[in-house]
């Protein structure tokens, strides 16, 4: 697969100089798993990177319809995710300096065996190009699990192994009364567990899929009562690995003050039955005498 592997990847080479291409395309062809693929102008660029199929370009600054950097910039308009490497005439700092502001990989100045060079910064900017997509990736997983976690009506709060705090979504300003600025890198012993009562301890050795009630105090000083339940978070790549802690919070006051009247309103009516039980005993008792 030459989109995670550089070996066997394929390069389009952008280069109005027909010597210089030929001895690229006989070097690689010899020396390098790379497949070379070469247009001699930025219109014929367009076509082959439309077609598809390519790794890596690189890319000429002089071109006779056009220049690299306009021709870089043009890359990424177009929505093409790929390494950009730009080839500059011998002592233009200007351009490769201005090449790496606009998004190239890397820059190789073009001498008489400039093409020695080529492997190596081609390696470097497909390895780069692949690790930055993953990162992407992850950041984007990362953010998509926020986005659920931030919509979800429980308050979550999660820590790393640290114990410092890195997550508290909207519902736990809303339950607790304490922003998410207030208590982002905040130790748990210090800012979290103190609300609680029975309290949480540090560091959490067991962990209990089980919901908890728990008593807590909130920042205003109301006391309200909720199911805890603390959950560990395991790294998916690293098993047995825990990376953090997360504890989701539900109010349940209401329900907790519905529970005590039932339990109160069944109390009074076996008291009722009681007292009408021992009535009919005393009335039957009386009519005997």
């Amino acid at each position: 697969d030459s989109s995670h592997s550089p070996t066997g990847s394929t390069i389009l080479l952008v280069e109005d100089d027909p010597g210089h291409a030929q001895i690229v395309q006989d070097y690689f062809s010899l020396a390098e798993s790379f497949l070379v693929e070469w247009v001699d102008c930025v219109e014929d660029l367009w076509v082959e990177l439309k077609q598809g199929g390519y790794d890596v370009v690189l890319l000429d600054f002089r071109l006779p319809d056009g220049n690299g950097l306009d021709a870089l910039v043009e890359i990424s308009a177009r929505g093409y995710d790929l390494p950009v490497l730009m080839v500059t005439a011998r002592g233009d700092e200007r351009v490769a300096a201005e090449a790496i502001r606009l998004g190239a990989a890397d820059y190789i100045v073009k001498q008489s065996d400039y093409f020695m060079a080529l492997p190596a910064a081609i390696y470097r900017a497909l390895e780069t190009h692949e690790l930055k997509k993953s990162i992407q990736a992850s950041w984007k997983k990362i953010r998509y699990q926020a986005m659920i976690l931030e919509n979800v009506p429980d308050a979550v709060v999660v820590w790393d192994v640290e114990g410092r705090i890195t997550f508290w979504n909207s519902a736990a300003v809303s339950l607790f009364g304490w922003y998410a600025a207030e208590r982002l890198g905040e130790h748990v012993s210090e800012s979290y567990f103190p609300m609680f009562s029975p309290a949480l301890g540090w560091p959490i050795k067991t962990f209990d899929l089980n919901e908890v009630e728990r008593a807590v105090t909130t920042r205003n000083g109301k006391i309200i009562w909720v199911s805890s339940r603390v959950t560990a978070l395991w790294d998916e790549s690293k098993k047995g690995h825990l990376i953090g802690t997360m504890d989701v919070v539900r109010d349940m006051t209401e329900r907790k003050a519905m529970i005590s009247k039932i339990e109160l309103a069944q109390t009074r009516l076996a008291e009722k039955a009681r007292l009408a039980s021992v009535g009919e005993l005393a009335s039957g008792i009386a009519h005997r005498i």
